[in-house]
């Protein structure tokens, strides 16, 4: 019977031990993450794929309590999150794994940063979905999850018309307002030519610049 060797099953548990353990939750296949010392990357994928050959890589749906399994990590990225992630956890009714995966992680007290880039383009320009989302996300955000790719203006219709060639409907907006930011006028420019600024009303300098990018003519600035 070959005996172990102690020192060196002693030296590889504080090697894993000492670092921390950080998860990846991929709406698909892993993708390769450099090595960095001081960090155990664990990837976590969709059961729609095979198996990878990328180390630490779980099926979600062989995990036996997801929850538990987030509990044990120092932190958890989330690239290419999902909407449905973002409306479980808010409801607290995690239903799917990779759900119940970041509740886990959230409950520990483990940071979760999500990317949300491409939730824009699933919800188009539609206004008032954005401004739900973000009301949404606001009890997420003060739970410890970051958010990548979530800005505060909503996708702009008009940005989307020029994009495409369509033609703008060639209006003329009038505001009112102190100060007003881009995410509370972009939904009333869209697809205007023009806005017309009443008396004391004044933009932010990021709403300027985004006119000015979208070639819609201000008037009664001063």
């Amino acid at each position: 019977m070959t005996i172990p060797n102690i020192s060196e099953i002693a030296d590889l548990v504080c090697d894993m031990l000492s670092k921390k353990r950080v998860g990846f939750l991929w709406h698909g296949l892993p993708a390769p993450v450099p090595p960095v010392d001081g960090f155990s990357w664990v990837h976590y994928y969709s059961n729609a794929h095979p198996a990878t050959g990328v180390a630490r890589s779980y099926d979600l749906a062989a995990l036996r309590n997801p929850m538990s399994e987030g509990r044990t990590l120092d932190m958890l990225v989330v690239p290419g999150g999902t909407l449905e992630i973002i409306l479980e956890v808010a409801s607290k009714v995690t239903a799917s794994p990779a759900s119940k995966l970041t509740e886990g992680a959230l409950r520990s007290g483990a940071p979760v940063i999500f990317d949300a880039s491409g939730l824009k383009d699933r919800l188009g320009a539609e206004a008032g979905e954005w401004d739900a989302l973000l009301e949404t996300v606001l009890p997420l955000k003060k739970r410890g999850m970051a958010f990548i790719g979530l800005e505060s203006e909503p996708p702009s219709c008009c940005e989307h018309a020029r994009e495409t060639g369509e033609r703008p409907r060639g209006s003329t907006v009038t505001l009112s307002g102190s100060w007003l930011t881009w995410s509370e006028i972009s939904p009333s420019v869209a697809g205007a030519d023009a806005v017309r600024l009443a008396p004391g009303t004044k933009l932010t300098p990021e709403s300027l610049d985004r006119l000015l990018k979208l070639k819609i003519r201000v008037e009664g600035a001063s």
